[in-house]
């Protein structure tokens, strides 16, 4: 088994189509959750686009705008957003610094628990 008790700035950062990420919790312990670290370049940007999942995002440090149902919201350190399944969401990076984000990821969700997915 792996070390449950970690530094995270031990792992190695993974380099995706877009920014690059650390998976602190994935498939190897969970089929229902992920927890990850992300983070986006100067001018980087996630388009526009949904999942089947939730996701909570908590933006540790960076600027830049977040748009979620086409309401933008402006990233600074502390922001945190839910984003439910089925959300059309974006991330943009507009400053000069790394926009660092911590996401963890819920694959299974109560009918109910969303008002803005007619399941």
């Amino acid at each position: 088994m792996d070390k449950q008790v970690f530094n995270a700035e031990d792992l190695p950062w993974t380099k995706e189509k877009v920014g690059q990420r650390k998976t602190l919790i994935g498939s190897k312990y969970t089929d229902a959750a992920s927890f990850h670290l992300l983070k986006l370049r100067p001018k980087e940007q996630f388009q526009t686009h949904e999942h089947s999942f939730l996701q909570a995002l908590y933006f540790t440090s960076g600027t830049g705008i977040l748009t979620v149902d086409d309401e933008p919201y402006d990233i600074t350190p502390g922001l945190t957003a839910i984003v439910f399944p089925n959300q059309c969401h974006s991330v943009q990076n507009t400053g000069n610094d790394e926009i660092e984000i911590m996401i963890f990821e819920s694959y299974q969700m109560k009918q109910s628990d969303s008002p803005f997915v007619d399941f």
